[in-house]
């Protein structure tokens, strides 16, 4: 073999390979981007379920607050507006319990007082707030009765949470 048939032995197959090798390139080059557009979504998933697990982390411990907090049912509303709104007419109107979450329930009450001082409204929920589990003043429509000076009607909505054992 001469010099020139050895050249072309070598160059044919160099110049064959270098196109393959161009054309290689070429195609990795469009699943490198699919690929790397794939890792930034999975990557973006990634940082919201951590996001996520931040939250539920902040969420168990608020429950184990409430499970240290919270050691038995309500106190009885019907009780609290017998004892610090005798002199009223006050109509209860109990809520049923709803459940939340495992054995955690909601329970929502309504009461209509057509006369009552300020006082003595004020005092009844300062009471039923302080006491636990509180029971939280969610809704208020007061209304001035102006036949007589420092009584209101009220309405409230009242809520509580408690533990079903």
């Amino acid at each position: 073999m001469d010099r020139k048939q050895l050249s072309r032995n070598i160059a044919i197959p160099a110049v064959i390979l270098s196109f393959a090798g161009v054309w290689l390139t070429y195609m990795s080059w469009g699943v490198t981007i699919e690929t790397t557009r794939f890792i930034r979504s999975k990557t973006s998933q990634l940082e919201a379920l951590q996001k996520m697990s931040g939250a539920r982390q902040g969420s168990k411990a608020g429950l184990a607050t409430l499970e240290r907090e919270i050691t038995g049912p309500p106190p009885e509303l019907e009780r609290a507006v017998d004892r610090l709104l005798q002199d009223t007419d006050a109509e209860l109107q109990p809520g049923a319990a709803t459940p939340i979450s495992g054995a955690w329930m909601h329970r929502e009450s309504t009461l209509r007082i057509p006369a009552v001082s300020v006082e003595s409204l004020g005092r009844f929920i300062a009471v039923i707030e302080s006491e636990s589990p509180p029971w939280r003043l969610r809704e208020c429509s007061v209304v001035s009765l102006p036949q007589q000076p420092g009584t209101v009607r009220a309405d409230l909505t009242l809520e509580t949470v408690e533990r079903r054992e």
